[in-house]
């Protein structure tokens, strides 16, 4: 990371949460973004991302979904996504990154229940059954996705960003890598983008961390 300094934004910090990340050297709170101040090793960043999402704080960190694009183009590792409660931001995330059209296969955007049944082939009964929000359906959503494309990596969401509607910020991502599928759910609160917005670094994070297992 060729940078003066790295900048975190966040939404909602406790006191116990400034009272931690206050311990640490060179670090700045502001009212929406931490600044880490060079000289300051990668050790202690990844420190404090780690601690962002361990404690369910929405937070959007540029260099550390670059730092993971790049590695997988260096690698060579193609990933390709359907997207729900994302609406494409998840896709828009990848296509930001330089050269990224060597490893980025494609996406789907399958947003309402209808593109579900009629793009993807998911069968009604499973949904009337499961609903559109459950780990069933967000793994038969990388199935149908591997119809289209032939990646590496696949990546599904789906969820309530609301702002109305039950179980709001319930979300629910699988990732399939090497013959294996990764299933999380999370619950954020905050507003509708906020939630979006947020998703995205989780669902590097948790991507990075399947890669960590093989490289």
């Amino acid at each position: 990371m060729e940078l003066d300094k790295y900048i975190i934004l966040y939404n909602k910090l406790s006191n116990n949460d400034i009272n931690y990340l206050t311990k640490f050297d060179h670090i700045s709170i502001g009212k929406n973004n931490i600044v880490i101040k060079k000289p300051t090793d990668k050790e202690i960043y990844y420190k404090i991302v780690n601690y962002l999402i361990r404690k369910r704080i929405l937070f959007y960190c540029f260099d550390y979904i670059d730092n993971l694009l790049n590695f997988m183009l260096e690698k060579n590792i193609t990933i390709s996504v359907v997207e729900s409660v994302t609406g494409g931001k998840l896709s828009d995330t990848i296509v930001n990154q330089e050269g990224i059209s060597k490893i980025f296969k494609g996406s789907i955007i399958a947003y309402s229940t209808s593109s579900k049944i009629e793009l993807l082939k998911i069968s009604k009964k499973a949904i009337n059954k499961y609903g559109t929000v459950s780990f069933n359906i967000s793994n038969k959503m990388i199935e149908s996705l591997k119809n289209y494309f032939s990646s590496d990596v696949y990546i599904s969401t789906t969820g309530y960003a609301g702002p109305t509607g039950k179980d709001v910020g319930t979300i629910y991502v699988t990732i399939a890598y090497n013959g294996k599928k990764y299933n999380f759910k999370w619950n954020f609160r905050g507003k509708r983008n906020d939630i979006r917005k947020g998703l995205i670094s989780y669902i590097f994070w948790a991507l990075n961390k399947i890669l960590i297992k093989e490289y």
